[in-house]
């Protein structure tokens, strides 16, 4: 029961109050930036996983973040807790792991390059093959 400062009992009319999930919306923007990786996967002997190189340039403008770098479709899961390289962050709703490259509050600066991003594998006898994409979160 909610009183005013007399103690007296207060009452008002029902309140309605929806709430909304809000869904954070990624937009690609590969277009903007000069990505180049690796043409096939390297072996890493003493770690015993595949691994891939990841350069990221920025040519434009300064881009803040949050920036995540999206593996799509890769044929041989990503390996996560080797030591060296990216874990993943998180999945994508389709499945695909992702890495932050450029956290919330962040700058990819104009003519910045992020070199040597290192993805780990899990050892498979089978060619990998993986997309590139690199999502900006909306405002």
């Amino acid at each position: 029961m909610v009183t005013d400062n007399n103690g007296a009992a207060v009452l008002s009319d029902p309140v309605t109050v929806t709430v909304n999930e809000v869904i954070p919306v990624w937009v690609d923007i590969t277009d903007q930036l000069n990505v180049t990786h690796s043409s096939r996967q390297l072996y890493d002997r003493i770690r015993r996983v595949f691994f891939i190189l990841i350069t990221v340039t920025n040519p434009g403008d300064a881009i803040y973040g949050p920036v995540r770098l999206v593996l799509t479709n890769p044929s041989i899961p990503v390996k996560a807790g080797v030591g060296v390289g990216l874990d993943p962050d998180g999945y994508t709703e389709a499945g695909d792991p992702y890495f932050i490259i450029v956290p919330e509050g962040g700058i990819l600066e104009a003519g910045q390059t992020l070199r040597n991003l290192r993805i780990n594998f899990e050892l498979q006898r089978k060619r990998l093959t993986y997309g590139v994409r690199v999502e900006q979160l909306a405002d």
